[in-house]
């Protein structure tokens, strides 16, 4: 797939009038504002979203349920992520009319029917220095790894380590001051997970 230079805008302006598109109830106010993720399908050289979800919260440790009935994580990447599969196993469900998916009986797989189809991660490693909106975990860290050109320093992403987990942020300075794989909690959740 080439992509041009205003190929993320064409994205971004996809998801947001999407956004548009959809009911009042539980969007952010004027005043306020939240963190909107989506997944973008490039098929035939039509852009489709597959996936949208929005949201920064997670609960407690003291309201998580063993039963499964709550969803614990309601960051707007874990959401499209979790529409993003129920669109998937939609999909497959339906393989005979799927516009993208094929049953391959030889290699009992899943095929993608776009023989050009790329990873997603080419996609982001192709743009380095468009903006990425900050996540919580080790999501964050490697995009700012990549993106800093001299490797002298990178934005702090503000998500600490519990105190007991194994891994610890080196805290050493520039780009080895966080550590890949730690536990942590967003400012302002220390009780999160405790």
């Amino acid at each position: 797939m080439n992509i041009d230079k205003d190929f993320h805008d064409k994205i971004t302006d996809l998801c947001l009038k999407h956004f548009k598109t959809l009911p009042k109830s539980g969007k952010p106010k004027s005043n306020e504002w939240t963190i909107l993720s989506c997944i973008v399908l490039e098929f035939n050289g039509n852009l489709n979203i597959v996936a949208l979800g929005t949201g920064s919260k997670c609960i407690g440790k003291n309201k998580l349920s063993n039963s499964g009935d709550i969803l614990n994580d309601s960051h707007a990447e874990v959401i499209c992520r979790r529409s993003f599969l129920r669109f998937l196993y939609s999909q497959m469900k339906n393989c005979i009319d799927s516009s993208f998916l094929y049953f391959n009986t030889a290699s009992k797989k899943y095929s993608h029917k776009d023989e050009n189809f790329e990873d997603i991660g080419n996609l982001i490693k192709e743009q380095p220095n468009k903006r990425e909106e900050a996540v919580c975990d080790d999501c964050e860290v490697p995009i700012k790894k990549s993106r800093t050109e001299d490797g002298s320093d990178i934005f702090r992403t503000g998500a600490k380590c519990l105190n007991d987990d194994v891994r610890q942020d080196l805290k050493i300075a520039g780009c080895a001051y966080h550590v890949l794989g730690a536990v942590r909690t967003k400012p302002g959740k220390v009780g999160t997970f405790r």
